[in-house]
């Protein structure tokens, strides 16, 4: 398929993304009187922000035709390492540098196994995924670390006009990443990557120079995650990142984004994002367990996946109908 029918494709899923998110929130609102009020919209939006910037990563690495399932644990980690030196003494800025570092290490460790020893994406970032999570452990001697300067805690619970500042922080790094996709050199290669290397190459593009950026960027968008999640929560848990990639994955799917490479969209994933955030917290305003919160999302994805699938072998079918 082309990269402008892949668009365009990917940008009716979204549609189709809007339209069910909507359905759904209309639902909540008529079935509970305490889901449509401004605190619980509120909950929903700051909620939708931490889960918005690892999703960006993440679904940059899918259109590229990978994945990285390491963002959760790097989650965790940058969180610990910005909470100890915050504990310790250090300056705002300084503890947030460190964190967002810790996210820019793990994003080069991912791409020098996958570019440089060409390991597989899948078990590459598995291997980031258990070094973070172990260096989370470690470090916190498995406890969470609590209690934060005023600062800090402002930039996930503080209010500016009313809405979190962490909404502001989401939306503008969001803003950037569509910059980004859809209007820089960088943006078009990566499309043109996960499209296809072999053409990619031919087109004198550096495959792998496209692809370690995007994990580089993958990995700091996951170290920022971490950070506001410390933040909002004013603890820094050594699993707080620990399904938030999983979540990332299924917004990102739900958006549009293919996990053949190649399409895919930061608005579509925005969309996917707000899908999940809202099923989370409608069913627990419900009062209905995590584990059916699990259930529902898996059979979304499930869903997502075979109707990929399908309208996949059905365009196929339809261009080998026309060559013939």
């Amino acid at each position: 398929m082309r990269r402008g029918e892949k668009n365009r494709t990917s940008q009716r899923e979204g549609i189709a993304a809007l339209q069910g998110t909507i359905m759904v929130f209309l639902l909540f609102s008529i079935v509970s009187d305490n889901f449509f009020t401004v605190y619980n919209i509120s909950n929903v939006l700051k909620n939708s922000a931490v889960l918005f910037l690892v999703s960006i990563g993440i679904t940059m690495a899918i259109v590229i035709g990978c994945n990285d399932i390491s963002a959760g644990s790097v989650m965790s980690v940058s969180g610990i390492i910005t909470a100890l030196l915050l504990k310790n003494g250090f300056g705002l800025w300084t503890a947030i540098a460190a964190g967002l570092g810790t996210g820019i290490l793990a994003g080069v460790l991912n791409g020098i196994l996958i570019v440089w020893f060409q390991a597989n994406f899948w078990v590459a970032t598995f291997a980031t995924y258990s070094i973070a999570q172990g260096a989370a452990l470690v470090m916190s001697n498995g406890n969470g670390i609590a209690g934060f300067p005023g600062a800090f805690r402002f930039l996930g619970t503080g209010r500016l006009a009313g809405i979190y500042v962490i909404v502001y922080l989401a939306f503008f790094m969001g803003a950037g990443a569509w910059f980004l996709m859809k209007k820089t050199r960088f943006g078009e290669h990566i499309y043109a990557v996960g499209g296809s290397e072999e053409i990619a190459r031919l087109c004198g593009l550096s495959v792998e120079k496209i692809k370690f950026g995007v994990f580089v960027l993958s990995g700091t968008l996951a170290g920022a995650a971490g950070i506001l999640l410390a933040a909002k929560t004013n603890v820094a848990m050594p699993s707080g990142g620990a399904g938030y990639e999983f979540d990332a994955i299924a917004a990102a799917m739900i958006g549009g984004t293919s996990l053949e490479g190649g399409k895919g969209t930061i608005q579509g994933t925005a969309v996917g994002v707000f899908l999940i955030t809202i099923l989370r917290n409608g069913l627990t305003v419900l009062g209905i367990s995590s584990v059916f919160h699990y259930l529902l999302i898996g059979l979304i994805i499930m869903g997502v996946i075979i109707l990929d699938v399908t309208r996949t072998r059905v365009q196929e079918r339809k261009k080998g109908g026309r060559r013939g």
